[in-house]
């Protein structure tokens, strides 16, 4: 099911904050297994998120739908 514009800026801070959380509990140590799993799951899901222009495309569209 398809994210609304909401839903994926909501998403996108999720996943920064969860990354803010790794970062602090493991800030001075190597990440194990299981973590680096998620950080660079969860980094991919941000990035794809971002890179592939979801969000802004979204808002484009929504802009024009409010014209």
């Amino acid at each position: 099911m398809a994210m609304s514009i909401d839903e994926l800026h909501a998403r996108q801070t999720e996943i920064r904050g969860r990354l803010q959380e790794l970062d602090a509990e493991y800030r001075d140590a190597q990440l194990p297994e299981e973590a680096k799993g998620e950080w660079n799951s969860l980094n991919e899901e941000f990035e794809r998120n971002d890179q592939d222009g979801t969000v802004i495309a979204m808002e484009t569209r929504q802009q024009k739908d409010q014209s």
